[in-house]
């Protein structure tokens, strides 16, 4: 969540051409496996381990990242007969 009292949002929205100016930090998998000296490979599922925020409304959007993290979260504690 973003605690940026000044902006909405971290983007610019530029009302006039109707774009959004965004910084993506992104790194292929090709760039970090060169900086390692041992790589291990896991198979997860992707319901697990990723939710993106993509958008700030709709299927990718932070509300959507929490609510599949409390759902993995709720599931944790039924395993563990809290919940």
């Amino acid at each position: 969540m973003n605690n940026n009292n000044n902006n909405e949002n971290d983007t610019d929205y530029n009302e006039d051409k109707k774009t959004i100016d965004v910084l993506s930090y992104e790194k292929d998998i090709g760039d970090i496996l060169e900086l390692s000296d041992d790589t291990v490979f896991l198979e997860v599922l992707k319901e697990e381990e990723f939710a993106p925020v993509i958008y700030k409304t709709g299927k990718y959007s932070e509300i959507e990242a929490v609510k599949a993290m409390s759902k993995l979260h709720q599931h944790w504690l039924g395993i563990g007969g809290i919940f």
